[in-house]
């Protein structure tokens, strides 16, 4: 069955204004033109239509100010939060009134549908803001991870240095660099190893590197890396160039102090003795980032480390011997004595070296 064409209100106006208006007057008119009628049946036929043309006309009015009323609060109904916000209308509903209540839908519609949008966006945000603090504290965590693994290198204390550090030359990556080479090896290691335990053996370097790193960190110096019994370390990457060779033979000093004690205390405990003999140079070194892309260590690359590691090698037990270059940078500071020279793989010239004995007393004090 077709439906009924909706009614315009507008239509239905210009309908009221009859009923109000035109009509009665127009009824007036016809009655005047009529005169064969008596007054009274006049006044009681015009009474009886003007009340029928006013009522009609405001049924009409009554009719639409109904619709309206409904649609407000409809309209007000549906601005609550609810699951259906939308405005029933009827398909003959005044034209007006529909298309209000149309374009209304249509809004609740663009409102839901940008709620909904919010909503995602809301959402999204959130897991973002959730992994970016979740990254943050990775990160911080990873930051702590390699504070401890980097202060056992270097020490707390000087860790902190470089942290607050505000001269980035100190930082740089491969750069050239001034710096004093100090090797420490045991004597008579290997005898040791043959007739100790394993646990023992690892128990004694632990015991002792543990003197050794800290005597090291005091001095500003840096554990370059252990080689067996052997240990590297080297000082003026955090500290000025006129203090790395005065740092380096004051550390070989107290290293050699210490382990003299530490032998003490073995003995007394009936445990293995052995002596240290330290070698040290100072020169131009390449410091960088050494090695592949799945392990890399920051170390020292250059011919002063192979002077300071042939030195090493000569040491007697208990014995620093240094470099010219070394004893030149230190004089003022400990007493020497001249051994001699030797001759270094791969090096046309032959290394003067130094025996040192102690401190001197004003450098001392």
């Amino acid at each position: 069955m077709k439906k009924p064409a909706p009614k315009s209100f507008r239509s239905q106006i210009h309908v009221i204004l009859c009923l109000l208006g035109i009509l009665p007057y127009l009824l007036v008119i016809y009655i005047f033109i009529h005169k064969d009628m008596n007054f009274t049946e006049i006044i009681l036929f015009f009474g009886a239509m003007v009340l029928v043309f006013h009522l009609s006309g405001f049924y009409i009015l009554r009719t639409f100010s109904d619709r309206l009323t409904r649609l407000v609060s409809d309209i007000s109904t549906s601005t609550r939060p609810q699951k259906n916000s939308s405005v029933p209308f009827n398909d003959n509903s005044v034209i007006e009134i529909r298309d209000i209540s149309h374009r209304f839908n249509h809004l609740v519609d663009e409102l839901n549908e940008s709620k909904k949008n919010f909503s995602d966006v809301t959402i999204a945000l959130m897991k973002q803001a959730k992994e970016a603090s979740s990254n943050h504290q990775d990160k911080i965590f990873e930051s702590e991870e390699r504070e401890n693994i980097l202060k056992p290198y270097i020490g707390a204390n000087i860790f902190e240095q470089l942290i607050h550090s505000n001269n980035l030359e100190n930082s740089q990556i491969n750069s050239r660099r001034e710096v004093s080479i100090l090797f420490a090896d045991i004597r008579a290691f290997t005898a040791i190893s043959e007739t100790s335990e394993p646990e023992d053996v690892v128990s004694m370097l632990n015991e002792y590197f543990e003197l050794m790193v800290e005597i090291i960190h005091s001095h500003n110096g840096v554990l370059d890396k252990f080689i067996g019994d052997e240990l590297m370390a080297v000082f003026g990457l955090i500290s000025s160039p006129n203090e790395t060779a005065v740092g380096a033979v004051n550390a070989a000093i107290e290293m050699q102090a210490a382990s003299k004690q530490l032998m003490i205390k073995r003995a007394q405990r009936k445990l293995p003795t052995f002596s240290v003999g330290i070698g040290i140079n100072s020169g131009q070194v390449i410091a960088g980032d050494i090695g592949s892309r799945d392990r890399r260590d920051y170390t020292v690359i250059g011919d002063s480390v192979n002077v300071a590691s042939r030195l090493v090698q000569i040491a007697d037990g208990d014995e620093i011997l240094i470099s010219r270059q070394t004893h030149d940078n230190c004089h003022n500071s400990c007493v020497t004595e001249k051994k001699g020279a030797v001759q270094v793989k791969n090096r046309l010239e032959e290394v003067e070296f130094f025996k040192v004995i102690s401190k001197k007393m004003s450098a001392e004090k």
